[in-house]
């Protein structure tokens, strides 16, 4: 493949199923082929015909850490949308579950609040994927819980309304206004749908209000609400 390439062989040609060299070496796992490939300036050029062909899905899947890092210090640009929705390598690496291929990303300077079509982060992912640990990978490098998707919700409304009252806890835990942040982390689950949770939740305007609602009606919320008046009505 060198001496082809020294020749003048188009490094990013498709072949006859829309594949590029580059996607089939990483998927290969030839950290080697991918080198050369990309210091022929195969990372710049066009990707594959079929989305799920493109380096960087392929790379995520096969959680190689090594060969990621090489595309993205080479020029395969991570914000680019590497899904018909407009999703990046962050937003697809939540839909794999690859944390750890997440937290690469993140440290290679992709930007966390990078949005898709739909207006969605990294965080609104991790609440639709029912997943703590790749919120808190996210929190921990800066990514706003506070961003709006295009039905005006944040990740806090998605973790209420799919049940998941313990992302939503670590998210109002980190909250960056002291006052919320502060308030949630003395504040147990079984409380949320208190008039004391829906006062301070105002504070944070029409979304905090939006949230309130939504707890109201939380059945986790009520169910821990009903069995902590149990325990105390045992003792």
């Amino acid at each position: 493949m060198q001496t082809l390439l020294r020749w003048g062989a188009n490094p990013g040609r498709m072949d006859s199923t829309g594949k590029t060299p580059l996607s089939r070496a990483v998927k290969s796992r030839s950290i080697r082929g991918v080198d050369l490939l990309l210091q022929f300036g195969a990372g710049n050029m066009t990707g594959p015909a079929n989305l799920e062909d493109d380096p960087l899905t392929v790379v995520l899947d096969s959680q190689d850490e090594n060969i990621l890092r090489l595309l993205l210090k080479n020029g395969v640009h991570s914000s680019r949308a590497i899904t018909l929705q407009g999703s990046s390598a962050l937003h697809v690496a939540i839909q794999l579950n690859r944390p750890r291929m997440l937290q690469v990303l993140l440290e290679e300077g992709v930007d966390p609040d990078r949005q898709d079509q739909l207006g969605r982060t990294a965080l609104h992912f991790a609440a639709l994927a029912h997943s703590l640990e790749i919120a808190r990978i996210l929190v921990e490098f800066g990514a706003n819980a506070q961003l709006t998707d295009n039905q005006d919700e944040t990740p806090h409304h998605v973790a209420a309304a799919d049940r998941q009252i313990l992302l939503l806890q670590y998210l109002l835990m980190n909250d960056p206004d002291t006052v919320v942040r502060e308030f949630f982390l003395k504040t147990p689950i079984d409380e949320y749908d208190s008039p004391e949770v829906e006062a301070v939740l105002l504070i944070k305007g029409p979304m905090g209000s939006r949230l309130a609602r939504l707890l109201q009606d939380h059945p986790d919320a009520k169910a821990l609400r009903a069995q902590s008046a149990n325990r105390k009505g045992r003792r």
